[in-house]
């Protein structure tokens, strides 16, 4: 298992060490990071 670990992306890894004890509350909290930082791209870009 560890060795499977060190293969993926330092922000993927830690996203799923921080996972399993939140519930998934964090992977739900990232993806609402995202998308908002979409949102405001995409405004920023319109105002250019």
């Amino acid at each position: 298992m560890k060795e499977k670990n060190k293969s993926l992306s330092d922000n993927a890894y830690l996203s799923s060490v921080v996972k399993r004890p939140t519930r998934d509350k964090s992977l739900e909290a990232n993806i609402k990071l995202v998308l908002n930082n979409a949102r405001l791209a995409a405004e920023v870009a319109r105002e250019m």
